[in-house]
């Protein structure tokens, strides 16, 4: 009897284990540079409604994930002219900022597209696809566990990127399936609807030459969505040029 109770916990420790392994989610970029799509609007702004809808028509491209990222980063400096973006961040607003004062940007405007840390109006003149070059930058891959540990490792195609001594390493929660009635403002009486939406991000400088690091995440803020994503990607910490990206639904 005692034989078969131990015979019994050993199968329920396995099964817990394995049943934890599969609830972790495992991203992983390729050598080429994951193209960074970044989409700075407000709920407040009368003339982002349509950049919105372009962008959430992304998430039927089948290069998703593989070949681009999107985010939408919503900026606070319309919130005083009547509706209060509830997604915005004064934190998202300075991102922006910061892609002038690199010179990436010639100035800081909505709905603004910053493909690859360079101003891009393709989406104005209904062009859906772009051309960013192969560049081959390394390999990036992420594992988010059962307990919001989130495991990074990055493997260069080059030991140039060795000659940086530190990166930036960005983590961020995306929703999916947002909506919102929008009640004042240059807006008011619209239902708006919002895609790749970033609900929290997270920097933190990081050894370059370390290659692996890890982080304790919280849980995926709650705002609705239909959807998460959690996208991660290294940058340089004073132009925000992005290194490589990976991420995908969790």
């Amino acid at each position: 009897m005692k034989h078969t109770i131990s015979g019994l916990l050993i199968s329920l420790a396995l099964s817990s284990a394995l049943a934890a392994t599969a609830q972790a989610k495992s991203f992983s970029s390729d050598i080429r540079a994951t193209d960074t799509v970044e989409l700075y609007t407000s709920e407040g702004c009368s003339s982002c409604p349509p950049a919105d809808r372009w962008f959430s028509t992304l998430k039927d491209d089948p290069g998703l994930f593989k070949d681009f990222i999107p985010l939408a980063f919503h900026v606070d400096y319309w919130n005083s002219l009547g509706w209060t973006d509830r997604f915005s961040s004064p934190a998202y607003t300075t991102r922006q900022h910061r892609h002038v004062n690199a010179g990436n940007t010639r100035q800081s405007y909505t709905p603004q597209v910053v493909l690859n840390n360079q101003e891009w109006r393709g989406h104005l003149r209904g062009i859906s696809s772009w051309d960013a070059g192969d560049r081959k930058t390394g390999v990036l891959k992420a594992e988010l566990d059962d307990a919001n540990q989130l495991k990074v490792n990055f493997s260069p195609a080059s030991p140039e990127y060795f000659e940086q001594k530190q990166w930036q390493l960005n983590v961020a929660y995306l929703g999916m399936g947002l909506t919102t009635s929008v009640q004042r403002g240059e807006n008011s009486g619209r239902e708006l609807k919002h895609d790749f939406v970033v609900l929290e991000h997270r920097r933190q400088a990081v050894d370059a030459e370390a290659q692996q690091w890890q982080l304790d995440m919280s849980a995926a803020p709650d705002a609705g969505q239909q959807q998460t994503a959690l996208v991660v990607w290294l940058s340089d910490p004073v132009t925000q040029h992005t290194l490589q990206a990976a991420g995908g639904y969790l």
